[in-house]
């Protein structure tokens, strides 16, 4: 158990503390600087990185408040009594930053550091299982008669939505 506690802390930490560095080169504006004759080039003719760079970077406050939602959650994993919303709050971020990286073809190492981190926090977020199961149950079963039924029902709905949704985008 020990040993448990000690993987969790300090996965939180090495987490946290990419997640504030990540949130903090957002903040002071270092990250998506590009030289403005990119401006100039024809967007056909930009790789995916430097169009993603230069969309992101192209209004100073959406930068910045990528920034500010990256550092509070690597705060928030710091400390014990957060660590739990930290996690869940860090995991859309990472999605979404690993779902960018490699939609625009990103440089490997970057596609394989930030899926990386991704496992981190899936892998911390599994740590709470039990707390998930009640939510999951309460979200989905609510206080019906029937819970069995209705899970039942939601969860084939749910394949079935997420399926046509993926299959459309494929």
């Amino acid at each position: 158990m020990k040993i448990k506690l000690t993987l969790e802390l300090v996965g939180r930490y090495i987490l946290g503390l990419i997640m504030i560095a990540y949130g903090l080169i957002k903040i002071i504006d270092i990250q998506f600087r590009l030289a403005p004759l990119v401006y100039d080039i024809p967007l056909g003719s930009l790789d995916g990185v430097t169009l993603t760079w230069a969309f992101f970077g192209y209004k100073t406050w959406f930068t910045i408040l990528l920034g500010l939602i990256e550092f509070v959650s690597g705060t928030l994993l710091l400390f014990t009594r957060t660590k739990l919303i930290g996690k869940i709050l860090t995991l859309p971020i990472l999605i979404g930053i690993a779902l960018v990286n490699n939609a625009f073809d990103f440089l490997p190492y970057m596609k394989v550091f930030t899926g990386c981190l991704l496992l981190l926090n899936i892998l911390l977020l599994g740590m709470h299982t039990t707390i998930f199961k009640i939510i999951i149950k309460q979200v989905i079963c609510g206080h019906s008669k029937y819970p069995q039924a209705e899970v039942l029902i939601n969860i084939t709905l749910v394949s079935i939505i997420t399926f046509l949704v993926i299959y459309h985008l494929l």
